[in-house]
């Protein structure tokens, strides 16, 4: 599937992070798990293709924890303080914390490219 609108992008963006979450923390299945983790990155490059990566700021705020943490990893660089600051507050609670965590470790060496 070619995406031919960011709202398209965005909405499976959002989808996916939470299909992701589930797949990892409630069920356990790794193939489900994959697939959504490759619709993210998909529906990030085509936003980032289409610089449209301001539009994704929204869901820094957004209801669902894992959509804001997915959002937050990937709009490190486009909105650094926002950004930071909802992985710090993920990484302090009680669900997701872990993944939050490493992402700001990795984040402070340098090591992310996306």
């Amino acid at each position: 599937m070619e995406y031919q609108r960011v709202e398209d992008a965005l909405s499976d963006f959002t989808g996916y992070a939470k299909i992701h979450g589930i797949a990892t923390g409630e069920i356990g299945n790794a193939k489900i798990a994959n697939v959504a983790h490759d619709m993210i990155f998909k529906a990030y490059y085509y936003l980032k293709r289409q610089q449209a990566l301001e539009q994704m700021e929204v869901l820094l705020d957004h209801e669902n924890t894992l959509v804001r943490s997915w959002a937050a990893r990937f709009l490190l660089k486009t909105f650094e303080t926002k950004s930071l600051d909802v992985l710090k507050k993920i990484s302090n609670g009680k669900k997701h914390s872990f993944s939050a965590k490493m992402v700001l470790e990795e984040f402070h060496k340098g090591n992310l490219t996306f």
